[in-house]
């Protein structure tokens, strides 16, 4: 059996077609079919349902794909660390993450990341943007998720542009602003305010809503995401968080509502960035499994 055998034959069961598997493989469909023909004889069983132009995935071939696959993985694996260790690269990456985010693609970058390099150490802060850039200018942090707290056009900074994020308010559903239709910040003036921030944090995160979004009711901070949403379910403040979506809330502890200026929802550009003369290689290569993760997949249609 040969690795190539598998990787068209693996190819074809994830994207349920032998056309977009030779185009993803850069070779012929012909060079395709007679590959996983030659799989199947030297297996000696049928991997395929073939029907005309069609073909299901038998049993037989699921096993093979799933197997096959994770060899395939094991084989790549051996060939980036031998590089790795023969390019002397770095053992580590030190990766900021913005704690107000609602949203899972960080999660899911950070595992096909980790899974790319295995003997790579991935060290995870989470916090304000502004900890975040401050410990980007430290050198403590090779590579930071952050809104556009600053500017993006800084020449030192490297940057790729992710989303545009939303920004909402989550409510008790205990409080009556959980029911409104959106909010202002002019309608929270005199409403206690959660905001994500460690201690040292909490004069420029304040500093921001104030006289950036015009929040100028009381603060109250909390030092995770986790925590703001357990003051929340308290009833104790709204708690304001970024995300791509309306989501629905904790259903029968608190809703979500949309955070609004003169201009509609209030939105903030979301992006990687980094240290322009850092010479660190995984800083990109997180970056665009990152900016992966915020591509929306497009739906499969299964053919010959």
């Amino acid at each position: 059996m040969l690795l190539r055998q598998l990787e068209y034959f693996c190819a074809v069961v994830e994207e349920s077609s032998f056309t977009r598997a030779a185009e993803n493989c850069l070779v012929s469909q012909s060079a395709v079919s007679q590959a996983v023909h030659a799989l199947e004889r030297e297996l000696g069983v049928e991997l395929l349902d073939r029907e005309g132009r069609s073909f299901s995935v038998k049993p037989t071939g699921a096993l093979v794909a799933r197997r096959g696959r994770a060899v395939l993985s094991s084989v790549d694996e051996l060939e980036r660390e031998v590089k790795d260790l023969e390019l002397g690269l770095p053992s580590s990456l030190a990766i900021g993450c913005l704690g107000s985010w609602e949203g899972s693609e960080v999660n899911r970058s950070l595992a096909v990341f980790a899974k790319s390099h295995p003997r790579l150490t991935i060290e995870i802060v989470s916090g304000s943007a502004d900890l975040l850039f401050e410990r980007l200018e430290r050198g403590t942090l090779d590579v930071i998720f952050t809104d556009e707290r600053r500017s993006f056009e800084n020449p030192a900074l490297g940057c790729l542009p992710l989303t545009q994020a939303k920004l909402w308010v989550e409510a008790s559903e205990a409080s009556p602003w959980a029911w409104a239709p959106e909010l202002s910040p002019m309608q929270l003036e005199d409403v206690p305010v959660i905001l994500i921030a460690s201690k040292r944090q909490e004069e420029p995160e304040t500093a921001y809503f104030a006289y950036e979004l015009g929040l100028h009711g009381r603060f109250l901070f909390a030092r995770s995401l986790e925590e703001g949403r357990l003051m929340v379910a308290a009833n104790r403040g709204l708690l304001v968080v970024e995300a791509p979506d309306h989501g629905s809330g904790d259903v029968g502890i608190s809703r979500r509502v949309p955070l609004v200026d003169d201009a509609g929802q209030i939105t903030t550009e979301l992006a990687c960035v980094w240290l322009a003369q850092r010479a660190n290689p995984f800083i990109e290569e997180f970056s665009e499994a990152l900016k992966d993760a915020f591509t929306p997949r497009r739906p499969r249609r299964i053919s010959a």
